[in-house]
């Protein structure tokens, strides 16, 4: 188990407990007061286990769109960087298709993360 994983899983423990916390607080006039940081602790810590949890994943579906808005942002002149000029390049080699870049993208992200698992 690697080290991200037991991290997001000590942070959903730290989520669920927090949770249960909350939902132990008195029915009082103010217990909004004494839930409210517990339900932020609760939130925060589960956002952070489910992304550490689902990273690759979430870099499955951003990256590519990444490069599409990179792609986007030097068509109509809002970036003039070098990365953004190549991947201009690369969208015009794919006939101006944000689709076929993204699925391309997509499929060498899959790729370079199937290589990685076959390697470490």
């Amino acid at each position: 188990m690697t080290l991200r994983r037991v991290i997001s899983i000590i942070l959903g423990l730290v989520s669920g407990g927090a949770l249960f916390s909350a939902s132990a607080v008195k029915d009082m006039v103010d217990c909004f007061k004494y839930e409210l940081p517990l339900l932020i602790v609760a939130l925060v810590a589960g956002i952070i286990a489910i992304v550490l949890y689902k990273w690759v994943a979430i870099r499955r579906v951003t990256y590519p769109a990444l490069i599409c808005m990179w792609a986007w942002l030097y068509e109509h002149k809002l970036a003039k960087s070098e990365f953004s000029r190549h991947t201009y390049k690369v969208y015009v080699f794919f006939g101006r298709s944000y689709s076929k870049l993204y699925d391309t993208v997509q499929d060498a992200f899959d790729h370079c993360v199937e290589s990685d698992a076959k390697v470490g």
